[in-house]
């Protein structure tokens, strides 16, 4: 028997007769009708499909946009075949399964996948799904990094812990490695990855040589780790593909979530050559109603992409150029990437004209590379940006920026460092003319670099990248089904996938009504 719900699925099945196997059926489609004995209550499906593989055997392989891995389902079985339960469980007469070595595929029946002429060819991609906690807590890992170790290939979990990674088979016989400040590095065998994955890191403790009080000279860290720069980062061309989103939020709710996977091209050691982003594949939703039309659009999205590189760019709070503007401390060490890192808190020394950051530089004490930086505008510098963050809003309205937080990171592959992930938060307050109360906004963009080719390096044809001083919700398209593909991204948080679903429906009667 079968409830289903908009939100939930529940399925529960009862042994009514034997399935009978035809001798002549081949060996591994023999699988599909092997009989399982389970109980599954209200999981979202993916974790319900590796239930089933702990209790088979059989990994499940299938392209993202097919199934919605998150919605909750339930499921009492006695004795069903394995085609039964997924027929149940996906409850979609357009799915079939086909069994590829270790691999149960899911695919549309129109669309085959490419192993069927060859039943040896197990599926191109594997896709590994887990969580990252903190073991002894149990609480969830924001925006760990997980990658594959001493490869330019990886990405990071989302707001609850929850990632993602998608893999060429090639790297079966590589190692994940999942990191997170201030805890031990996790490896495990891809070949060896157990699809559940719930990945619990142990935090860092430190003996009492490594937390003895001692007087650290923070400005001759700095000066050191300036002075290491070319030897730390790698200072050629390079191409690199990541994932974008940019959201906006009014008060609770979503009023537009744009995303992209795209290229980007970084000359680094050429003068007369810039930064470039491509759009590969990008979708966007609105929900801004005819009768409340206050919009927001921001500026400083995928641009600030190319200006956030702190590292490159030569940002005030790194650059020798502008040290005396800041003083520095010390403040803890923490732990990263297996390293140990000094946090190293920098402020305002003086004023100037020149905007100036607040905020922790997390810096590695054995090779002084600067890992990753949390930093923020105070009221005072906030002010002297305001007009450069929003680059289109109405006449009647006024728009005030309230805070403004940044986070960068790089990733270590061999003996380089290269860009990881760019992250902000700015909110803001907006009051229309005559308008008693302002209204708060909230816009977050965040990019990750999934991976990144050193060997193959050209620059992009003119008309082929984005144009950064125009606002990037307006150079996307409208929302795409076929998005991912086998591109890496961040799992969406569940508030903005239920926004993107629910405002994609809304799109759709729009276009009914025109």
């Amino acid at each position: 028997m079968k409830n289903m719900s908009t939100n939930n699925l529940t399925v529960t099945l009862l042994l009514l007769s034997l399935f009978v196997i035809s001798p002549g059926s081949q060996a591994q489609e023999n699988i599909l009708e092997k009989k399982l004995h389970i109980t599954i209550q209200d999981e979202p499906l993916y974790k319900a499909l590796i239930r089933i593989n702990q209790t088979t055997g059989y990994k499940f392989s299938y392209n993202s946009d097919i199934l919605n891995e998150d919605q909750m389902v339930s499921l009492k079985v006695e004795g069903v075949s394995i085609r039964s339960c997924l027929d149940s469980l996906l409850s979609d007469s357009t799915l079939n399964y086909q069994v590829v070595d270790q691999h149960i595929v899911i695919h549309r029946k129109d669309q085959p996948p490419l192993a069927r002429s060859s039943p040896s060819q197990p599926p191109t991609y594997i896709s590994l799904n887990g969580k990252v906690m903190d073991r002894m807590t149990g609480n969830p890992l924001s925006y760990a990094n997980i990658g594959v170790y001493n490869k330019s290939i990886g990405t990071i979990s989302n707001e609850d812990g929850e990632f993602i990674l998608k893999l060429h088979r090639r790297h079966l016989n590589d190692t994940l490695v999942v990191s997170y400040m201030g805890y031990k590095n996790r490896l495990i065998p891809i070949d060896q990855y157990p699809d559940s994955s719930v990945i619990k890191l142990e935090e860092k403790l430190y003996t009492i040589q490594e937390v003895i009080v001692r007087t650290f000279d923070a400005d001759l860290i700095m000066n050191q780790a300036l002075a290491r720069i070319r030897e730390n980062y790698y200072f050629e061309p390079i191409t690199a593909t990541g994932f974008y989103r940019e959201s906006i939020k009014r008060k609770d709710k979503y009023t537009s979530v744009s995303e992209a996977v795209v290229d980007m091209y970084k000359p680094y050691n050429k003068i007369f050559q810039s930064p470039r982003i491509k759009i590969l594949k990008s979708r966007k939703s609105t929900d801004v109603s005819r009768q409340d039309s206050i919009t927001l659009k921001l500026k400083a999205g995928l641009e600030a992409v190319l200006l956030l590189d702190i590292v490159r760019e030569n940002l005030s709070f790194f650059n020798s150029n502008s040290f005396q503007n800041y003083k520095y401390n010390v403040a803890n060490i923490s732990h990263f990437d297996d390293h140990n890192t000094y946090v190293v808190e920098f402020s305002p020394a003086r004023k100037t004209e020149m905007t100036l950051y607040t905020g922790k530089l997390y810096i590695d004490v054995k090779t002084l590379a600067l890992v990753s930086a949390e930093f923020h505008l105070n009221k005072e510098n906030l002010s002297k940006i305001a007009s450069s963050l929003i680059i289109k809003k109405k006449w009647d309205i006024n728009v005030n920026p309230q805070s403004v937080h940044y986070y960068v990171s790089y990733r270590r592959i061999k003996d380089k460092y290269f860009l990881n992930q760019i992250r902000g938060d700015l909110s803001f307050k907006v009051r229309r003319r005559n308008q008693l109360f302002a209204d708060d906004f909230q816009v977050t963009f965040d990019m990750f670099v999934s991976s990144v080719d050193t060997t193959r390096v050209s620059k992009f044809e003119h008309g082929e990248f984005f144009k950064p001083h125009k606002v990037f919700i307006e150079q996307v398209n409208d929302y795409d089904p076929l998005f991912w593909g086998e591109y890496n991204y961040i799992k969406p948080d569940e508030p903005i996938r239920e926004t993107v679903s629910k405002l994609g429906s809304k799109i759709n009667m729009l276009q009914e009504e025109e």
